[in-house]
């Protein structure tokens, strides 16, 4: 089994200092020399979708969590924009923190989300690997933080809008709710 690092997530996680989320402080072709090199001796974990999988593995890169908790002592730095991931898609709300204006920790985990080979032929994305990474989250355990409810509804929208596809599920968008209604991105 194989895994390619797909433009979006390259663009995103190690080229991109205004990203909110996890940003990789590796080379890209070492830190793929690793993954595929860790691929081998830890197991996929399912995702929210069937052509969806989650690679747990232990933080090599040394990167910060992506994400951090709102409290009373940081509720003051939080900001909010409209946000496009990419040109083409539709901006939606977005909120965050700079990473300068909190104490940020450093990730023990990253979850790697993967999207079948078959999923990103159906959205038009060719790759000869098994699966490709859509995105990288430092996590604090080795557990699927859900997407944050923009990406939910981006997804129900379509391809067009960028997003997969998926059916929205209302049990999922209501979890996705009351977790990110606790934590913000860290950009």
């Amino acid at each position: 089994m194989s895994i390619a690092l797909l433009n979006f997530a390259e663009n995103n996680h190690f080229n991109n200092p205004s990203f909110a989320g996890t940003k990789i402080p590796t080379d890209k072709e070492e830190f793929m020399s690793k993954v595929n090199e860790l691929l081998n001796s830890t197991e996929l974990v399912d995702g929210f979708a069937p052509f969806v999988k989650h690679l747990f593995i232990e933080n090599f890169t040394g990167c910060k969590s992506g994400v951090a908790e709102i409290t009373e002592e940081n509720a003051s730095h939080l900001r909010c924009e409209y946000q496009a991931r990419q040109e083409g898609e539709v901006a939606v709300l977005g909120r965050y923190f700079n990473a300068s204006d909190i104490d940020v920790p450093q990730a023990p985990f990253l979850d790697l989300i993967l999207y079948s080979k078959e999923q990103l032929s159906v959205e038009g994305i060719e790759i000869e690997e098994d699966y490709g990474i859509v995105a990288v989250k430092a996590e604090m355990t080795p557990e699927e933080s859900p997407p944050v409810p923009s990406t939910i509804f981006r997804n129900a929208i379509g391809f067009d809008e960028g997003g997969n596809g998926l059916k929205l599920d209302h049990d999922a968008y209501n979890a996705s709710v009351e977790y990110w209604d606790r934590y913000a991105t860290v950009k």
